[in-house]
């Protein structure tokens, strides 16, 4: 079940069903504002990562498309020894998502789910793997008092860490330096069957202005058609792993489409400005470009994120929108098949020593 706001519920059912509410037996800890990370250690010793929706794990064209999550996984690998068997669950404080917190967790990792079966408790994994962990703010039922002064907040808009320093008698957070500071909230799980979320009323979202995406849309096109009249089987591999296969066609393809737009004096028609948001999403991960030439031609900001974009439409389907009809798309994923298809199918001299850096 998604999380609720606890002021909607108050608004809807009143004082009196918001006070029953919190009488029952609760857990509160702060919500947190950061990257939501996963990892599986499988019973072969490989971890594999996943971020927040858990659906396809962090490969290594989502590594080099972004170094955001490299420390975390760098860190965790060289912890390996020390993970057991399972799924962990983490906060990752590498770049500020809407908020930039006065203090961070150990290494900026704050651990907050562990393997069911681990022997362990959870602060002990968090020593173990030299990371933090996150404690709960209260776990019981609320006394009358305590319920008062929630309502009151909830009421009258005060200073939320002031307020829950006072429900509890002890600091709120461990991540603010002072009651000015901002946070995202806390989470109320009620007896494991409801939870809500109560907002620091000065907690505002990071807004990024609406996008014409037009531009992008082109340009999608153009190198599609562009790869399709590209000769694929003088573009040779040193790896054997699939994802890195693909890393370095793009690098081929984003090598040569800059050679023939520069050669035409239009290169720059097709060289757009990084939006907003992207600051948030980590860098271009250069240490794992092992294409010489293209780490020349990534001369600055524009060149990078047109490299950027090649790595993020070579990486599987394209859906309509936009200028992209249905037809289009349908023609740029009969040309990914091919890449994949090829991919697949080579069969070079290969080595493992770009791959190793991965492991």
């Amino acid at each position: 079940m998604g999380l609720q706001s606890l002021e909607n519920f108050y608004r809807e059912n009143g004082k009196k069903e918001t006070v029953s509410l919190l009488k029952n037996k609760i857990t509160i800890t702060e919500k947190i504002n950061a990257h939501r990370v996963y990892c599986r250690k499988q019973k072969n010793g490989n971890i594999i990562f996943y971020s927040k929706k858990k659906k396809i794990p962090i490969n290594v064209l989502d590594r080099l498309l972004s170094d955001l999550f490299e420390p975390f996984i760098e860190h965790l690998i060289s912890k390996k020894k020390n993970l057991e068997i399972g799924e962990y669950g983490f906060y990752f404080f590498n770049k500020p998502v809407d908020i930039e917190y006065g203090k961070k967790p150990i290494n900026n990792i704050l651990l907050t789910n562990i393997p069911e079966q681990s022997n362990k408790t959870a602060l002990e994994v968090a020593i173990d793997l030299e990371v933090s962990y996150h404690l709960p703010l209260f776990q019981g039922v609320l006394n009358n008092s305590q319920i008062k002064k929630i309502i009151n907040y909830i009421q009258h808009n005060e200073n939320i860490i002031s307020v829950f320093n006072s429900v509890f008698d002890k600091k709120c957070s461990e991540f603010v330096i002072s009651d000015n500071d901002i946070i995202e909230g806390f989470v109320f799980n009620i007896d494991d069957v409801s939870f809500f979320k109560l907002n620091d009323n000065r907690f505002v979202k990071k807004d990024y202005p609406k996008l014409d995406t037009s531009a992008y849309e082109l340009l999608v096109i153009e190198i599609f058609d562009f790869i399709k009249d590209q000769d694929f089987y003088n573009i040779r591999f040193t790896t054997k792993n699939e994802q890195m296969k693909r890393a370095e066609f793009t690098f081929e393809v984003f090598n040569r489409f800059v050679e023939k737009y520069s050669e035409k004096n239009i290169l720059n028609n097709f060289l757009l400005i990084p939006p907003p948001f992207i600051k948030t999403k980590g860098n271009l991960n250069k240490k794992y470009i092992c294409n010489k030439k293209t780490i020349n031609l990534l001369t600055d900001e524009k060149m990078e994120y047109l490299l950027r974009i090649f790595i993020t439409i070579i990486k599987g389907k394209q859906s309509p929108r936009g200028i992209i009809s249905e037809t289009i798309a349908d023609d740029i994923n009969i040309t990914i098949l091919k890449i994949t298809d090829y991919i697949k199918k080579s069969n070079e001299l290969l080595d493992y020593k770009e791959f190793k850096k991965f492991n």
